[in-house]
């Protein structure tokens, strides 16, 4: 719809337009040709056609395929344990102020798999993840966590039960501070959680950065030396520094590239 509109309207004014993205499956909808980039070089230009449909370099043709391959690839790697229940949520009902959000909501996520909860911007997606967190204390239903009621409030949940929920952010902005490095970002639940010393807690970080494709300089940076992508990726790595029993993703790869997300 929205794609569509601007494509016609650029072609309508005969404006020049330079639409920067990740996302492929936008592109194809709305450029007549594609330059693609990768840390800071040309990988490769071309009409729209070309590059989708016979890309001449292999990052270009790795960008085109994850968009099929990734789903039946993910379908036959199945690793859930289907006798451990790790969170369990029935009847879940959550307000804002006198405002229903949340109606109803039921479900289960075992040990080793992913559920997806998909729905239209203010379906109640990101006010669910705030419930489970204990940022937002529910007004009925039950939320079982590893065979125990889960307390309704932050407040009311020990140092351990919040070190075993990690929460990612849909933008990143809002749940990283500017003024640190990202050393102290990735290191402070190393350090919270299992209290280790600064040598340990940078080895720690180094191999966070690497599992989240960053350089391992970058823990000297600030984040505003850093672009969205990149700073979802910190925010990712953080969640998992504190080993999670179980993490509650909000839309956490709209900013990244569709091979980093794969990854990811």
């Amino acid at each position: 719809g929205v794609l569509i509109l601007l494509k016609s309207l650029i072609h309508q004014y005969h404006t020049a337009a330079l639409y920067i993205t990740h996302d492929l499956a936008v592109v194809a909808q709305v450029a007549d040709r594609i330059k693609v980039l990768r840390h800071g070089k040309e990988v490769e230009e071309g009409l729209t056609s070309q590059i989708l449909h016979n890309a001449r370099q292999d990052y270009t043709a790795r960008l085109v395929a994850v968009r099929g391959a990734a789903a039946s690839e993910r379908a036959v790697q199945g690793t859930v344990r289907q006798d451990e229940t790790v969170l369990s949520i029935k009847d879940c009902h959550a307000y804002y102020g006198d405002f229903h959000v949340v109606k109803g909501v039921s479900l289960d996520v075992k040990r080793g798999e992913t559920v997806a909860v998909v729905g239209e911007s203010g379906s109640g997606k990101s006010t669910l993840a705030r419930v489970i967190t204990g940022l937002l204390p529910p007004r009925g239903g039950e939320i079982v966590f590893q065979g125990k009621a889960l307390p309704p409030s932050l407040k009311g949940r020990s140092k351990e039960l919040k070190r075993r929920i990690q929460l990612v952010y849909q933008i990143p902005d809002v749940a990283i501070n500017p003024r640190q490095s990202l050393l102290d970002i990735v290191g402070r639940p190393v350090q919270f959680y299992y209290g280790l010393g600064r040598a340990e807690t940078l080895t720690r970080a180094r191999e966070l950065m690497k599992l989240v494709e960053l350089p391992e300089d970058f823990l000297q940076r600030r984040p505003g030396q850093l672009s969205g992508g990149q700073k979802q990726r910190v925010c990712i790595a953080r969640a998992l520094a504190a080993k999670p029993d179980m993490i509650i993703l909000d839309e956490p790869t709209s900013a990244l590239d569709p091979l980093v997300a794969e990854e990811i």
